[in-house]
């Protein structure tokens, strides 16, 4: 083989060895940007529901209250 086809083996190679690395990479990110989100909204859906669990604890109390008392 000549210089250039040992070249051009040399820098497909070297792609492919690139390419699998930022593929991984991405993958990497992907899944701990996914992660991240999930808590986030995680986060959000019990902030809102706070109020709501607030009120029916309320709600609870105050009616078993007036059961005993």
């Amino acid at each position: 083989m000549n210089d250039y086809s040992n070249l051009a083996i040399g820098v497909l190679a070297l792609s492919t060895v690139v390419s699998a690395g930022l593929a991984a990479y991405w993958r990497h990110e992907l899944k701990k940007t996914r992660e991240e989100l999930t808590e986030t909204r995680s986060q959000l859906i019990l902030e809102q529901q706070k109020p709501l669990l607030d009120k029916l604890r309320e709600n609870t109390t105050s009616f078993f209250g007036h059961i005993r008392g």
